[in-house]
């Protein structure tokens, strides 16, 4: 469903934008197809479908930036769009639930750099209880990142009660 010239993302002056190359399936965005050999801007958040394939631009995030953690309403709030793109877009995503037996946000942050990609998303749920929202990530590669997560966890002294793992839209 990708032809082998299929789009070209472009970025100027600080913006992006698609442009199909007159791929033979087309490339879509905002749930439309692009007309062959237009540009059109992308904001970054924004979904490019291409084939079964889901890209989102995102700018550059600065490795020095602390990872920050969302109220739980807030990411409540991600979850509830991110099922919504989903469904527009066919693309899936996971969500991991990790239980500590102590809370301290500053070494949990800490543990988790590095592993994440800019566009996941941590949550506080409450004291102790982290939820992670990672867009695209298939159930398989979200189990093993949980495994790997809990265990950059326990590197930072922590104990990790539970860990679970669901994903979209199979629960």
């Amino acid at each position: 469903a990708v032809s082998r010239r299929h789009a070209r993302i472009v970025a100027e002056d600080g913006s992006f934008a698609i442009e199909d190359l007159g791929s033979a399936n087309g490339t879509r965005l905002r749930q439309r197809k692009l007309a062959a050999g237009r540009r059109e801007r992308v904001v970054p958040g924004e979904a490019i479908t291409i084939g079964a394939l889901v890209l989102m631009v995102d700018p550059a995030p600065t490795r020095t930036a602390a990872r920050r953690l969302l109220a739980h309403a807030d990411f409540e709030g991600r979850v509830d769009w991110e099922c919504a793109r989903a469904e527009a877009t066919g693309a899936g995503f996971s969500i991991i639930g990790v239980a500590l037996a102590e809370d301290d946000p500053p070494r949990v942050a800490a543990a988790l750099d590095g592993a994440l990609r800019a566009l996941d998303l941590v949550g506080r749920f409450g004291p102790g209880h982290y939820e992670l929202l990672l867009p695209g990530l298939a159930r398989a590669a979200a189990e093993s990142l949980a495994r790997e997560l809990a265990r950059r966890v326990r590197g930072a002294g922590l104990r990790v009660e539970q860990t679970g793992v669901a994903a979209f839209p199979q629960d």
